[in-house]
């Protein structure tokens, strides 16, 4: 049977709508018509009603009966007595009218029978009156009375058998009523019914037309999508002979000629493409070839560039060591600072060129936050303070400390903003500060705000400074100089780590710069000191003094972070009252941090009054510096000041500042500077301690360290050597450099404690000794299953700290040498060197003769590395050097050493050749230095 069309089913559907709805108003009527007024049921109702009314007519005319012949005897004459028969017999007549009406109508038996008892007593009644008139005699009025009686009985009998009938009635009315409602309420119910079956009937079949009609549309629509997709292939069932049938036919039509239109134009681009395939070829062979070249063009100029540069700053430098006029020192000057501005542009346009080619990496390693933003602002406090510009940071409470990220790209941007902030201030402040933006469960997003007090930015070149090679103003390119790239570098940075730069600006009172970066949380704990370190500081009593509200905030948050009650003082005279105030309370300050440089009562004057009052003098006195001027630490011995820190100082370097200031209470003429005689804890017993180093200079060091501490050492050139001197002896302890020939502190550390394994109770403690080069190294150590780090350069306060940790009892005594002169020289400090030494002349004086015979087989064999493009043994001898350089204060050369650490660490060597060049430079500017030392100040102080 073929398939009716779509308009058939509609029409189908209304009509069984329409049929549906007569045949509901057909069944309807006919209900109705059962309980309608004027029906059977109210044929009977009213029936009874009638006979009711009649009934009650009758018992009405038969109460007039008896009264009118209750009247006769009273009749006053004949006519009276016949007017009464005659109303009598009216009444009479309508009696026996109504009786027949009432017995004819009647259908019951039971009513029938009482109507004909009801019947028989009016007849008797009616007989019993006529032959009253009749023989009626006012003379014998009294023999009638018993008659009269007599009829009253036969009336009231008559009314009681009415009665019944009437009540009879009654009660057949009411169930016919009854039954008129049961009747109704079925039938209203039988019309609901058959009303909802109707609509549901229609329902379903209205479904099911409708859902022949729409599943066939969906399905097309969802072909429409897949074809508005790109899927030419989509066919739609047409096997239906209606009106959806032709629209899926159409439908296959166009999607066939849909597909033959792609392929065709498919055939088409394949043909172009087929004719341009080897002219892109060409084109790319040829941007390659392009892009090659100008890698190494930039990398040849690079080289060709910074190596003479470097040459000039090197030969510079050298040159300004010796003796020259004023006139000739200030045209070097000019030179090195040329140079240097130089060389940072040539670096900007390299990092610039790195970016717009997509080549610049991020590493991801673990660092802390503050101490990494402090080291990078040491950087500038030099620039700063020669400026007379205080610089100042601040980081949140709030904001974790342990980050996983690459703190050398978020230092770059501080180090940017910061330089720009410096350069363009010439009076106030510069400072930095970092917020918490949001944390979630693996990072943090991080908002630093560089504020300074400079010259601002106008408004309509707010945004444009962020463009390359972009200032201000013209005008400020001919004041200041630069290339305008750094801000550029600056906001590639930020938005490769996830966040964006702004600046806010008011020309003549300065510039905010904010940006956002987003930093993972460290993947590893930051290794922290123990709480006993710092349970000395719980309670204790301090007194910090600086009149930079940024310093205040900054040392009262620390303080009280290590458990300390500090207090805060702005000036010298305000710190002086709380010196006051708390020798009154009878709670003198035990520690107190001195801001060097304040108006009006400066940190020195505050130190000579605590040491003139002698209840204040056995407070411990630390001093916070922009700028260490000479003279400044022979003022401090003088002063018994116990510590001298440089601004900007990391958390950890105040940390152990204080700690080691106050483990000297019996000293006060120790400064960080350089280290006066005193005493540091060690262990009570002499140790048998295996150093494991490959640098001559860094053991003989350690050795005669640990000799003044009163221990034995024994020597291990790399790590094999380590297990070896373990498989013949045991030792208490092992001092394990990181890097190594042959085998490495971290191998060697992890077969260590594989053997150790073996044998359950073993444990030889392994502290690890490393220049720090890179991020996450001390974490590195701690994971790989040493007990504890020291960073390079070692000193004595560093080991002996690590041996009291490891090996707590009662403290020994190693005496560390007095004081050397602040002696200031560009290559290295030789304050430092000594502090390094322990204090120890003669022991500085023989690593020196050592280094100055070790340094050219080190530079040596990072030319080699350099030259044969071996990138791990050029980490392993730089990272060797970078140490010892550290050990002499060498900075400069030291962060020289550090960078070909970092290439070598990279796995690359290029680059390297202009770093080397620099490197000579330095070293050798150092060891000239090194040579004056042993000649003038160290034969001199042991004579």
């Amino acid at each position: 049977m073929p398939a009716l069309r779509v308009s058939h089913r509609l029409a189908i559907l209304v009509v069984l709508v329409i049929v549906g709805c007569a045949s509901l108003v057909v069944v309807a009527v006919s209900q109705i018509n059962e309980v309608r007024i004027g029906g059977r049921l109210y044929e009977e109702i009213e029936h009874h009603g009638r006979l009711r009314q009649t009934l009650a007519q009758l018992r009405v005319d038969l109460s007039e009966i008896r009264a009118l012949t209750a009247a006769v005897p009273y009749a006053a004459n004949a006519s009276q007595l016949r007017h009464l028969h005659s109303e009598v017999q009216e009444l009479s007549a309508q009696v026996n009218a109504g009786f027949a009406n009432v017995l004819r109508a009647a259908q019951r038996e039971a009513i029938l029978q009482t109507l004909e008892s009801a019947r028989a007593t009016w007849e008797d009644f009616a007989q019993s009156s006529d032959t009253m008139f009749q023989s009626v005699d006012r003379d014998s009025f009294g023999s009638h009375r018993g008659f009269l009686e007599r009829q009253a009985l036969r009336h009231e009998r008559f009314a009681d058998q009415i009665d019944s009938v009437l009540n009879r009635l009654r009660f057949e009315e009411e169930a016919l009523k009854d039954e008129v409602r049961r009747r109704v309420e079925r039938r209203v119910w039988l019309l609901l019914g058959a009303g909802a079956g109707l609509a549901l009937l229609l329902a379903l079949l209205s479904t099911v037309i409708c859902r022949s009609i729409t599943l066939p549309l969906r399905r097309l629509a969802g072909a429409c999508r897949r074809i508005a997709a790109g899927d030419f292939t989509v066919r739609t069932p047409a096997d239906r002979a209606d009106e959806l049938g032709e629209l899926a036919a159409a439908f296959n039509r166009m999607s066939d000629e849909l597909t033959h239109v792609v392929e065709r134009e498919k055939e088409a681009a394949a043909a172009v493409e087929r004719g341009k395939a080897r002219e892109l070829s060409e084109a790319k062979e040829a941007a390659e070839i392009a892009s090659r070249a100008k890698s190494e063009f930039l990398a040849a100029m690079s080289h060709e560039i910074r190596t003479p540069m470097n040459g000039i700053i090197g030969m510079t430098a050298l040159l300004l060591d010796t003796p020259l006029t004023p006139e000739q020192q200030e045209y070097a000057d000019t030179v090195k600072r040329s140079g240097e501005a130089l060389l940072a542009i040539i670096n900007d346009i390299l990092d610039f060129s790195k970016i717009e080619a997509g080549k610049l990496d991020f590493e991801e390693v673990d660092f802390a936050l503050r101490d990494a933003l402090a080291e990078t602002l040491k950087m500038l406090a030099p620039l700063a303070h020669r400026k007379g510009l205080e610089l100042t940071y601040d980081v949140a409470p709030d904001v974790p400390d342990g980050l996983n990220g690459d703190p050398a790209r978020l230092g770059q941007i501080v180090l940017n903003l910061m330089g720009n902030a410096i350069k363009f201030t010439a009076q106030g402040e510069v400072s930095a500060r970092i917020d918490l933006v949001e944390a979630s469960g693996d990072g943090v997003m991080l908002h630093v705000a560089v504020t300074d007090t400079g010259i601002g930015i106008p408004e309509d070149r707010q945004q444009l400074i962020f463009g390359a090679f972009t200032q201000a103003d013209t005008s400020t390119t001919r004041r200041y100089g630069g290339t305008g790239l750094g801000l550029t570098i600056c906001q590639r940075l930020v938005g490769m780590m996830g966040g964006r730069i702004w600046v806010e600006s008011q020309v003549g009172q300065g510039s905010t710069f904010h940006f956002t970066v987003r930093l993972a949380l460290a993947r590893q704990p930051l290794a922290r000191r123990a709480a006993e370190d710092v349970a000395v500081l719980r309670g204790l009593p301090v007194l910090a003094v600086d009149d930079n509200e940024t310093n205040r905030r900054f040392l009262g948050a620390l303080l009280a972070s290590w458990g300390a009650e500090p207090t805060l003082a702005a000036g010298g005279r305000e710190a002086l009252v709380a010196l006051e105030a708390a020798r009154s309370a009878d709670r003198p300050f035990r520690l107190i941090l001195l801001d060097a440089r304040m108006p009006g009562t400066d940190g020195f004057a505050v130190a000579e009054r605590i040491r003139q009052e002698g209840d204040l003098a056995g407070a411990t006195v630390m001093l916070l510096t922009s700028d260490l001027q000479k003279g400044d630490l022979g003022r401090c011995r003088e002063l018994g000041i116990a510590r001298t820190l440089i601004k900007p100082v990391t958390p950890s370097e105040l940390l152990d500042a204080i700690l080691l200031a106050l483990a000297e209470p019996g000293d006060p003429t120790a400064t960080d500077a350089a280290t006066a005689g005193r005493s540091v804890p060690g262990p009570s017993r002499q140790l048998r301690v295996l150093v494991a180093e490959d640098n001559t200079v860094n053991q003989r060091l350690i050795v005669r360290l640990l000799e003044k501490l009163g221990h034995s050492a024994v020597v291990a050139g790399n790590g094999q050597e380590v297990l070896t001197a373990l498989d013949k002896r045991t030792w208490d302890l092992i001092l394990m450099d990181v890097q190594m020939p042959e085998m490495d502190g971290f191998t060697a550390t992890a077969e260590i404690r594989r053997r150790e394994a073996a044998t359950p109770g073993r444990h030889t403690p392994i502290v690890a000794l490393t220049a720090h080069a890179m991020r996450g190294d001390r974490e590195r150590c701690l994971a790989a299953g040493m007990d504890d780090y020291l960073t390079k350069p070692v000193t004595l306060e560093r080991l002996s700290g690590a041996l009291a940790r490891l090996f707590p009892g009662g403290p020994g005594q190693a005496t560390v040498a007095a004081a050397i002169d602040h002696v200031d020289h560009p290559a290295g400090d030789l304050a430092t060197a000594l502090r390094h030494a322990g204090g120890d002349r003669r022991l500085l004086r023989e690593i020196l003769m050592i280094f100055r015979e070790d340094c050219p087989t080190h530079l040596q064999a990072i030319r080699d590395a350099v030259t044969q493009g071996h990138p791990r043994e050029l980490e392993r001898v730089a990272h060797s050097l970078k140490g010892l350089l550290r050990t002499f204060g060498a900075a400069e050369a030291a962060q020289t050493a550090d960078q070909l650490e970092r290439l070598g660490h990279g796995g690359s060597v290029a680059g390297a050749g202009e770093l080397v060049a620099i490197l000579d430079g330095q070293v050798e500017a150092l060891l000239k230095s090194t040579a004056d030392w042993i000649d003038n100040h160290l034969a001199a102080a042991l004579a």
